[in-house]
């Protein structure tokens, strides 16, 4: 493996830092070839046990959803109320076109291109 040492834009701690890892992947590269890297590392239990070990996660909080009152809110379910009462009721309503015209109040449509609203 070619490493270049001298590289006069880093500083020393730059270049220490990428000879120890250039070491480290050598290292490696050699271990993987041998048998023994096969196995799992061993980890001691003292290691395991130990009280200075800091959880990764913190614990998981419960959410509870919060009751919304007001003016807006209810504004909102009002508006809320019309527009689904108009959507559901108004095919239902009728209205007298003549004698081969359709009697619904609003209908649209597309495939004969026939839009009537009232």
């Amino acid at each position: 493996m070619l490493i270049d040492y001298d590289m006069p834009d880093l500083s020393d701690a730059c270049r220490e830092a990428k000879c120890r890892l250039f070491n480290f992947v050598e290292k490696e590269s050699a271990r993987s070839q041998s048998p023994a890297a096969l196995t799992a590392p061993q980890i001691p239990a003292s290691a395991l046990e130990s009280e200075d070990l800091v959880p990764l996660y913190e614990a998981r909080r419960n959410i509870y959803p919060q009751a919304v009152r007001g003016t807006f809110r209810n504004i909102k379910w009002l508006i809320l109320a019309v527009t689904l009462g108009i959507y559901y009721l108004l095919p239902f309503v009728r209205w007298d076109r003549g004698l081969l015209a359709p009697n619904q109040a609003v209908l649209i449509d597309f495939s004969n291109r026939r839009f009537y609203f009232f």
